[in-house]
């Protein structure tokens, strides 16, 4: 169709046209428009009349129609393992009449084959063809040869490049399926045997039997076996049912078995097939041991006191193996632990911790203790429970329980009474006291009585001795030998009196015998006992002993210190030193007392005079915690006072532990410390640990809230009240030492302090190795601190990368287009698409993906300056990959075919995001910008001159309009045998013309002048057309 358009500035008018001037096609206002994209050629007729003759009549103008890119088209095919196969039509093609006919019409290799090469038919055979001519693939010269490889899939990329029209195709993918040739034997590649216990059944891993094929599955390689010697093979999915055959695959899934019965030694002989070839004359060798067998022994109970700590012994847990293990090797681990108190060994118990793992050696030597909690609430017997695993690799695990039974039944040498209380009674010469069940209680007989019937029963005591020196009353009746009894619920009451008769302080106390009573007072089986109740009589005018200040006992972890007047004293002045007796009632976790002259353990009982001998000392074992000794002091002659000793356990030596350097945010100059840079530790970590600054930093300073320290706590560190502060910005770095003290111990450690970049990074996929890619804010943005320091950052290149360099992109053409390197550029060169990286390839290393880095330093106004890492991994350029990132050239080809170094076109280019290989083009906004004056001006005069010269060369030339044109028409002949003037149509000059089709990446923007390098296209020559002939 043609249209029409008034003047150049106009879009076209898609109205169709049935006449027109010749000065209008001069002036370019006559388009042809091609709108059957199926159609490659096209033809119209026209009268053509001069006004001063005939008019020529039947005029036809052919058409032929280029595309933009070369139509090139490929089907996949397939080949045998190591065959060829011809690249011939149809499996390549170039439809359209056109493009084929052309003799410079040369295909390029961008990929080559990777299992392959392309080779001529009669050419060299060494090496893979980098490219070919289409005459070459039409007389069928060009062969794609595999290698042999055991591989299933190749792949090569080809573009077809017309250079005399400046034309190419896009990147065609050929994938080739190989189809596999079964010409390999199978490889037995690992028969180590297998070890095994005696009568188990195990699966045969892949590690001891594995056979590979290369070109064969581990579901083809079958192994056919004799009868083994020493058991059978079975399937896990049917392991009553031997077999005689399995595959690779059944092995790697660990669906092969093999059961042993008989001799220790033996095996089974087997061939490995893949079907076609075989691999014969092979033993698997399967080995038996007499198998370790893990078992306990002894009663596997422990009965234990109340209130008592006893160690486990072998008699309740001892276990042994069928082949006699050490016992330093019969390893317990406590799955579930004890509810009635706890487990601990003996030189760590002190710490409080409870037992996980232990030795049967450790029972043996008594190491490990039970330690019952006594409960608030009265009871007869209770049941604990140990749940334990044994284990002594390789013999399997085995699962165990203690069982702990806690009763009053037991024979207690810790625990002489089998009462719940049988404390004694202190009494002041002369007077009375109330027996109370606070120093006399029998609720624990009651506990044996189920809770429904309890109340329905009582406790009897019978008294057995009476008092010497005094009387029992209950209800203010005297016990006699006619009623030598009370209750359990008389106690309760408070209707039990002893009244002392005078005469002396000498001791007293009475006999009993205790049992359940039944409902109406009916006697009953159950818990008795036969004890002594102790009154110890005390002068009127007697002075208990007075406990004084004490001040805490500190030590060191792991070392031993005697025990002083400071710690433990009393003042009596009625008694002895060596009559002040002590007491301990409960012990901390953290040591013992040890008295000189005994046995090495721990001691329950000293005096004054031990302690001013300074024969007690305390022996720290534990952690370094502070613990109290619960203890009661008494004269002999007065009530038991209740004391406490404090021990200090203070930490040997202390560490700072630095996690992490102090990172301080660019934009911010100023961060705060935390337990990520500051902790100290010892065997605990110390919470109230102090510092002081010893070193200052140079390019800042310490400040506590707010105002600058040189010592803070870990407290303060914690609240995040101690902030590091930039006060020169010339450094991205600094750091500040300080001393940390902790209960006595100190450690000195340096504080790093860094700057975070407040950078964008690419985060995005791999680089293409040997292209040039232009470097902007998708790949570095520094957008948001220039925002907040309101200034331009600059950067600075302190290393790297290792294969490749920064490069400066010139925007014009009038640039020189030289690679100029980089070392310092900004963030408008990043949005300006100034900068450009030139990835390279590793040296040394075969072709593959590879990691690579820069180093940058970041600066800004008012804010310190911050390094910052780039990382980035490249691969070998693959042209079906999309990359998210601008291409500013691809990588080039060498003659093998395999890609070169990279030539960068000096010429920002857009983002490559599909897998066509075009080199980004010229920005043509910047062109513009940079060429206004030198460019455009002369453009517009001389299009003004054309405008007024036109005319006249059109006025002179009428008479005679021969001469060569790259447009022909074909003639037709006169009619009415009338000769006309031969007319012929002129060359539209390159200013006027209007591109039908769009070059990529070339193309001016509506209304804008047509770009250089489009002008120098549209005047390349083309070849000689046929008569009747016309290009669009």
């Amino acid at each position: 169709m043609l249209s029409h358009r008034a003047t150049a500035a106009e879009l076209p008018s898609l109205d169709p046209v049935h006449s027109f001037s010749q000065e209008a096609v001069d002036a370019g206002r006559v388009l042809y428009l091609h709108s059957r994209p199926e159609a490659w050629s096209d033809v119209f007729s026209l009268d053509v009349s001069s006004g001063l003759g005939a008019p020529l009549e039947g005029v036809h103008v052919e058409l032929e129609v280029l595309p933009a890119a070369i139509p090139l088209e490929a089907l996949n095919f397939s080949v045998p393992e190591g065959g060829t196969r011809t690249l011939a039509p149809p499996l390549l093609r170039i439809t359209g009449p056109y493009f084929p006919t052309l003799p410079g019409l040369d295909l390029q290799v961008l990929e080559p084959p990777q299992h392959g090469a392309l080779k001529r038919e009669e050419g060299p055979q060494d090496g893979t063809l980098s490219t070919f001519s289409w005459r070459e693939v039409e007389r069928q010269l060009i062969l794609y040869v595999h290698d042999g490889s055991e591989t299933l899939a190749d792949s090569f990329v080809l573009v077809a490049n017309a250079s005399e029209m400046d034309r190419q195709s896009r990147p065609v993918t050929f994938t080739i399926t190989i189809l596999p040739v079964n010409d390999q034997p199978p490889v037995l590649t690992t028969n180590t045997g297998l070890q095994m216990w005696e009568g188990a059944t195990v699966p045969i891993p892949p590690e001891a039997l594995r056979g590979t094929d290369s070109d064969s599955g581990p579901e083809d390689l079958v192994y056919t076996l004799e009868e083994p010697s020493n058991g059978q093979v079975v399937l896990r999915t049917a392991p009553g049912a031997e077999v005689h055959n399995f595959t690779q695959a059944q092995l790697d899934g660990g669906l092969v078995l093999f059961s042993h019965r008989g001799a220790p030694d033996g095996g089974f002989r087997f061939i490995l097939s893949d079907g076609e070839h075989t691999s014969t004359g092979h033993f698997f060798r399967v080995t038996a041991q007499k198998q370790l067998r893990l078992s306990l022994e002894g009663s596997r109970t422990l009965t234990i006191c109340p209130g008592s700590i006893q160690p486990l012994s072998s008699q309740s847990l001892r276990a042994s193996s069928s082949t006699g293990v050490d016992p330093h090797h019969l390893f317990y681990r406590v799955v579930r632990g004890p509810r009635l108190g706890r487990l601990f060994h003996t030189q760590q118990g002190s710490t409080g911790e409870a037992l996980e793992n232990f030795t049967q050696a450790e029972v043996y030597a008594g190491n490990v203790l039970y330690e019952h909690e006594m409960p608030p609430k009265p009871f007869w017997e209770a049941r604990d429970a140990l749940e334990l695993r044994l284990s002594s690799p390789p013999a399997p695990d085995m699962a165990a329980t203690l069982a702990v039974t806690v009763s009053f039944e037991a024979t207690c040498p810790q625990r002489p009474s089998r009462l719940w209380k049988n404390k004694g009674l202190w009494v002041s010469e002369g007077q009375r006291a109330e027996i109370t069940t606070a120093t006399l209680d029998a609720s624990n007989f009651l506990a044996s009585v189920p809770d429904p019937r309890r109340s329905e029963h009582d406790v009897l005591f019978q008294v057995t001795q009476f008092p010497q020196r005094g009387q029992l009353l209950v209800s203010e009746e005297p016990l006699h030998t006619g009623r030598p009894h009370f209750l359990q619920s008389e106690l309760a009451a408070g209707q039990l009196v002893y009244t002392h008769g005078g005469g002396g302080t000498q001791q007293d106390g009475f006999h009993f015998r205790a049992h359940l009573q039944g409902p109406a007072g009916a006697s009953m089986a159950g818990p008795q006992t036969s004890e002594a109740f102790a009154i110890t009589v005390r002068d009127v005018n007697e002075r208990p002993p007075q406990p004084q200040t004490s001040i805490p006992l500190r030590l060191t972890r792991g070392s031993r210190s005697p025990v002083s007047r400071a710690q433990l004293s009393v003042v009596d002045p009625d008694s002895a030193p060596g009559e002040i007796e002590y007491k301990v009632q409960r012990a901390p976790h953290n040591g013992f007392l040890s008295l000189a002259g005994a046995s090495p353990g721990p001691v329950t009982c000293f005096t004054q005079a031990d302690v001013d001998a300074g024969r007690l000392t305390f022996v720290a074992n534990g952690s370094s915690v502070v613990g109290i000794f619960q203890l009661s002091v008494s004269d002999g002659a007065s009530p038991p006072l209740p004391m406490s000793l404090a021990v200090d356990v203070l930490p040997s030596a202390i560490e700072v532990q630095l996690r992490a350097p102090l990172e301080v945010p660019q934009a911010l100059g100023r961060s705060s410390l935390s337990r990520q840079q500051l902790r100290v530790v010892s065997d605990r970590e110390e919470a109230d640990a102090a510092y002081r600054l010893t070193q200052g930093p140079r390019h800042g300073h310490l400040l506590v809230r707010g105002q600058p320290a040189t010592a803070f706590n870990q407290f303060q560190v914690d609240q995040g009240e101690v902030v590091f502060a930039f006060t020169s910005f010339s450094s991205s770095h600094d750091q500040f030492g300080i001393l940390a003290l902790a209960r006595g111990a100190n450690a000195s450690a340096t504080v790093n302090v860094t700057v975070r970049a407040l950078l964008h990074v690419w985060a995005g996929g791999p680089w293409p190795q040997g292209a040039t890619l232009r470097l902007d804010p998708t790949v570095l943005d520094a957008g948001e601190l220039a925002n907040r320091t309101g200034s331009v950052p600059r950067f600075r290149l302190l290393a790297g990368p290792r294969h490749g360099r920064v490069v400066h992109v010139p925007r014009a053409r009038t640039e020189p287009r030289g690679s100029q390197l980089v070392e310092q550029f900004t963030q408008k060169d990043l949005e300006d698409g100034r900068l450009g990286l030139e990835v390279g390839r590793p040296e040394g290393s075969s072709p593959g993906p590879a990691g690579d880095s820069l180093t940058l330093e970041l600066w800004a106004r008012g804010v310190p300056p911050a390094v910052a890492s780039l990382d980035f991994t490249t691969e070998p350029y693959n042209a079906a990959r999309p990359y998210r990132v601008a291409l500013l050239s691809l990588p080039a080809r060498t003659e093998a075919g395999e890609p070169g170094s990279s030539t960068p076109t000096g010429e920002p280019g857009l983002a490559a995001s599909s897998p066509v290989p075009t080199v980004a083009r010229g920005h043509f906004l910047g062109f513009l910008e940079a060429n206004m004056f030198s460019i455009i001006v002369p453009m517009c005069l001389v299009l003004l001159l054309l405008a007024l010269i036109v005319p006249l060369l059109f006025y002179l030339r009428k008479r005679n309009k021969t001469g060569k044109h790259s447009v022909q028409v074909l003639t037709a002949k006169p009619r009415n045998g009338l000769a006309g003037d031969a007319e012929t149509f002129r060359k539209v000059e390159p200013g006027q013309a209007i591109p039908l089709t769009a070059v990529p990446g070339q193309g001016a923007p509506p209304g804008g002048q047509p770009d250089p390098e489009l002008l120098q296209f549209c005047r390349t020559s083309n070849p000689a057309l046929k008569n009747g002939q016309y290009w669009v």
